[in-house]
């Protein structure tokens, strides 16, 4: 038996997977569970802020959320979401933050709220996933003693 996160990605990637709308009748039978489940899950994706995100990433949208840090300390940020992504125990939001002024990765466990600000990014998507990229190998190089921050101009 699948661990329930595993069962919760499972159905984001079922999801994806299909064009069009789906039944919880067909993502019960795919996903070898029952109707009930298939709801309670998307419940629990939605609480977790899945459709915020998912949506603010595609309509190129501001979001605002209330962020807790490891010590249960909140602040509330404005973001720039630019891509979803997962990893073996955790889901995070690749975007730039305003508070900070350079690119973060919100967890979504830690995410206490989210809400779209209404505020298009006032650059695309597009160009922030290539300067996150660009970032995120600059920052590899350093951690790897390839480069200093003098190198990088920082």
């Amino acid at each position: 038996m699948a661990s329930r996160i595993e069962r919760l990605l499972a159905l984001i990637q079922a999801l994806r997977r299909h064009r069009q709308p789906v039944t919880a009748r067909q993502l019960a039978t795919e996903l070898a569970v029952s109707i009930r489940t298939v709801y309670r899950d998307i419940e629990t994706l939605v609480a977790q802020g899945a459709s915020t995100a998912g949506e603010a990433v595609r309509e190129e949208r501001k979001l605002r959320i209330a962020y807790l840090s490891p010590d249960d300390q909140q602040t509330v940020r404005v973001i720039w979401p630019v891509a979803v992504a997962f990893f073996e125990r955790v889901r995070v939001v690749v975007a730039w933050c305003e508070l900070r002024q350079a690119f973060r990765h919100f967890r979504t466990d830690r995410i206490a709220s989210a809400e779209l600000t209404g505020e298009r990014m006032p650059r695309r998507r597009r160009e922030l996933l290539t300067e996150w990229r660009e970032a995120e190998r600059i920052a590899e190089a350093e951690r790897a003693g390839l480069l200093t921050e003098s190198d990088t101009g920082r």
